[in-house]
């Protein structure tokens, strides 16, 4: 690996880091096709009995991924480059640090629930994505049903 190879890794590997995902784990990139006012709703309307998941498609997998949402975090990312429109600090609009668990069904190979981190990052505006990225939470495999 060359030096300016090693060099994206570690700035990618720190911004990763301070969107809240843990190294060590797969990240997966998505482009989120679900609405902020879809994250509302998986947040505040979703009941014991009737959860209202995200959707969840991954481009290597075959079926959806349906996410419980538990939380929801701002996280304001610190501008890292020089702006002409403003002043160093966070960038305006916030990403978004979602925990939850993929919902269940009685195809899945696996026995233990399974704890998910989705970050997106926006745009312009609040309700505009940019990418998202899902990672599986270490730790949370042997956490049974």
């Amino acid at each position: 690996m060359s030096d300016q190879q090693s060099d994206r890794r570690a700035q990618s590997e720190a911004a990763f880091e301070q969107r809240g995902l843990e190294q060590g784990a797969h990240i997966h990139e998505f482009m989120p096709e679900f609405t902020l006012d879809d994250l509302k709703s998986a947040l505040f309307a979703s009941t014991y009995s009737a959860p209202q998941p995200l959707p969840v498609n991954l481009d290597d997998a075959a079926a959806t991924l349906r996410v419980v949402v538990v939380s929801v975090t701002q996280i304001y990312i610190a501008r890292t480059v020089e702006v002409t429109d403003g002043p160093l600090g966070c960038y305006e609009h916030p990403s978004w640090r979602i925990e939850g668990w993929l919902m269940k069904s009685g195809f899945d190979p696996y026995d233990e629930v399974v704890r998910v981190r989705i970050v997106i990052d926006t745009k312009e505006a609040l309700d505009e994505w940019d990418q998202a990225y899902i990672q599986r939470v270490p730790g949370t495999e042997s956490i049974p049903l």
